[in-house]
C-alpha cells in the first residue's frame, strides 16, 4: 500500500491498521470514481499478496532452507546457504556474549533466510525478514526466533530501530559480519558515494546497537573468526591481515563520523580512538568518550591530561623490560612505582566494571608523583639497563591511562 500504490494506512488509537487508506489526486475528475479506482487497484494488490502467502503457507517454513542453495549470494564464494552456515558458525561464537540455549541459536541463523524464497518476499521484497517473522510464527516457531529473523536487518534507511532481543542481536550483528568480511574479501570496497551493499549503514547499526544495548562487543575479534570462518568455508586468495586492516580503517572511520555527529569534540574523540583497546569493546568506547566529555569540565582533568601526555610522550615506544625494583637510584622513581603498584588493583576493578569516571578519579593519585618523578630523574643516561628500567615503568603507566584514552591527543 504504502511503497507501491504510495497510499497512506490508517491506524486506530492503539496503532492498529484499519481498512482505510488516503490517496491524492490532482486529476479533475469525480470523487467516487477516484476513490473505486483505487481501491480496485489495492484490492487486485491484496488479492496477490493474499494467494501468494497461501501458496507459501502449503509447505513447512523450514522446507524453505535447502531452496537457498539455489540462490547465488556472491558466485567466487556461493549461495544464500552457504551463507547461513557462516551465519551460524559466527553467532556460537557471538553467543559467548549471550550465554542463550545453543539450539536456539542454531535453529535462528539456519531460518533467517528462508524468506528470501517465498513467492510474497519475490514480489514484494522490501518485506524480507518481516514475512519470515509470520511465517515462522505460523508454523510454530518461538516468538525470539521470529523476532531474529525479522530484525536481522535493522536499521534500514535512516531510522534508528535496532534488533531488540538478545537473540535478534546475535543473528543481526553475525549477518552484518559476515557481509562485511565477505566484500572487503572480494575486493567489494565502497568507494566515494558509491556503496552497493549499504556497508557504513551496517557499521553503523552495529555501532549504535551496541550502545542502545551495552553490548560489549570485541569487534577485531569477532571480524578475525568471521574471516576464518569464510575461509573455512570458500578458499579465497585475499590476504587475511590487509582485508582485517581495511575493514578495520572503514570501521573506525564510521565510528568517528558517527562520535563527531553526536556533537562530541574531535580532539576527545581522537583520544579515544588512538588507542589500543578501542574495537575490543564498542559499548565501552562510547561510554569512555561520554564519560570523558563530562569529567573534561572538572577542575581536576587539565592537570591529570598534561602529566600523562608526559608520560605519553616520553614512553612512544613500548618496552619489554621488566621493571627491576632493584635498579632504582632515586626516591622519585621508588614513589611513582608504589603509587602506580597502588593504585592500579582499584583502577582494574573498576575498569572491569566499566565504571570509566572513578578510573580517571584513581588515576589523579598519579598526577604528583609523575611530575616529581620529571622533576627529578633524568631518564635518557647513558645506563642502558637504568634507562630502559625508567622507560619500562612509565610504559606501565602510560598503558594503565590508555585503557582509557590518549591523553597526549586532548587539546588543552
Amino acid at each position: 500500500m504504502k511503497s507501491h500504490q504510495r497510499y497512506f494506512p490508517l491506524f486506530d488509537k492503539n496503532n492498529k491498521l484499519l481498512p482505510n487508506f488516503i490517496t491524492i489526486s490532482n486529476m479533475n475528475l469525480n470523487e467516487n470514481n477516484i476513490r473505486t479506482g483505487n481501491e480496485t487497484v489495492l484490492r487486485a494488490r491484496l488479492e496477490d499478496a493474499m494467494f501468494f502467502y497461501k501458496e507459501d503457507l502449503k509447505e513447512p517454513f523450514e522446507n524453505k532452507i535447502e531452496k537457498l542453495k539455489r540462490v547465488t549470494y556472491f558466485e567466487e564464494i556461493g549461495s544464500i546457504y552457504d551463507k547461513t552456515k557462516r551465519i551460524s558458525k559466527i553467532a556460537q561464537k557471538l553467543n559467548s556474549l549471550y550465554n542463550l540455549e545453543e539450539k536456539e541459536v542454531l535453529r535462528a541463523s539456519s531460518l533467517c533466510k528462508a524468506d528470501l524464497v517465498t513467492n510474497l518476499v519475490k514480489e514484494f521484497t522490501e518485506l524480507q525478514g518481516e514475512i519470515g517473522y509470520y511465517y515462522s510464527l505460523k508454523t510454530n516457531e518461538s516468538e525470539n526466533i521470529a523476532y531474529a529473523i525479522k530484525e536481522q536487518y535493522l536499521p534500514t534507511g535512516n531510522n534508528d530501530n535496532a534488533p531488540s532481543q538478545p537473540l535478534s542481536q546475535i543473528i543481526n550483528f553475525s549477518d552484518k559480519l559476515d557481509n562485511l568480511v565477505s566484500c572487503f574479501a572480494l575486493g567489494k570496497i565502497p568507494t566515494g558515494s558509491k556503496d552497493p551493499f549499504s556497508l557504513r549503514r551496517q557499521c553503523l547499526g552495529i555501532i549504535r546497537t551496541c550502545d542502545k544495548y551495552k553490548i560489549g562487543l570485541n569487534f577485531n575479534e569477532m571480524i578475525n573468526a568471521s574471516y576464518d570462518i569464510l575461509i573455512e568455508q570458500k578458499k579465497l586468495t585475499s590476504n587475511k591481515e590487509e582485508t582485517l586492516d581495511k575493514i578495520r580503517e572503514f570501521f573506525s572511520q564510521r565510528l568517528k563520523n558517527e562520535l563527531l555527529d553526536r556533537g562530541f569534540k574531535h580532539d576527545l574523540v581522537d583520544s579515544i580512538l588512538d588507542t589500543h583497546y578501542y574495537l575490543s569493546d564498542l559499548y565501552a568506547t562510547q561510554e569512555k568518550l561520554r564519560v570523558l566529555a563530562n569529567w573534561e569540565k572538572e577542575e581536576a582533568s587539565k592537570n591529570v591530561s598534561m602529566a600523562f601526555a608526559r608520560v605519553i610522550r616520553i614512553a612512544k615506544e613500548k618496552t619489554n623490560n621488566e621493571i627491576d625494583v632493584n635498579l632504582f637510584e632515586k626516591e622519585e622513581e621508588k614513589n611513582l612505582y608504589n603509587a602506580f603498584r597502588l593504585v592500579k588493583p582499584d583502577f582494574e576493578h573498576h575498569f572491569n566494571k566499566k565504571d570509566f569516571h572513578s578510573c580517571l578519579i584513581i588515576l589523579q593519585n598519579l598526577v604528583s608523583p609523575i611530575n616529581n618523578f620529571f622533576d627529578n630523574v633524568m631518564i635518557m643516561v647513558e645506563d642502558k639497563d637504568i634507562k630502559n628500567n625508567r622507560l619500562a615503568l612509565l610504559n606501565e603507566v602510560k598503558e594503565m591511562s590508555l585503557k582509557i584514552a590518549n591523553m597526549d591527543k586532548i587539546i588543552l
